[in-house]
């Protein structure tokens, strides 16, 4: 049986933060705590509403060669030639792929070939420098997303 960690972070648009340690409530709101689980103590604060200015992204449950943690809206160096990519939830076969920067190349993280060496070096929020600009909003790429493309 593959034990799965469900962990989550969030991003405010408005206020440029990212919560981390982060729950959705029954009622919607954010959660987020303060201190570490070893410390006793550890609080959890109520956020705002989950709203269009808080973008909640999921740890994808894979960490880079460095041990760090991989979340939805992430920036990976990938293999030795170092290409960027993106990070994001297929809508359509319900998985978390890498969308390369540059092209329309996608890939699967079950293709280890395409995945010999990753590294984080960001996310779309806190470095949008690394994507040439602002910061962006995620894209979920599915059939349903396509007419929304074509609408706009």
């Amino acid at each position: 049986m593959v034990n799965h960690q469900y962990k989550f972070r969030a991003w405010h648009k408005v206020k440029n933060y990212m919560y981390k340690n982060v729950a959705i409530g029954l009622s919607g709101k954010v959660l987020y705590s303060r201190g570490t689980p070893k410390k006793k103590g550890r609080d959890w604060y109520v956020s705002e509403e989950c709203d269009e200015n808080i973008i909640v992204m999921q740890f994808i449950g894979l960490k880079d060669d460095e041990d760090i943690d991989i979340w939805d809206g992430d920036i990976l160096k990938v293999g030795a030639q170092g290409k960027l990519g993106l990070v994001y939830w297929n809508t359509e076969s319900a998985k978390f792929g890498l969308k390369f920067l540059g092209n329309k190349k996608t890939i699967d993280f079950a293709d280890k070939r395409s995945l010999r060496s990753i590294t984080v070096v960001g996310n779309v929020f806190e470095n949008p420098e690394i994507m040439g600009g602002e910061p962006l909003v995620l894209e979920y790429i599915g059939e349903s997303d396509k007419e929304h493309e074509e609408e706009g």
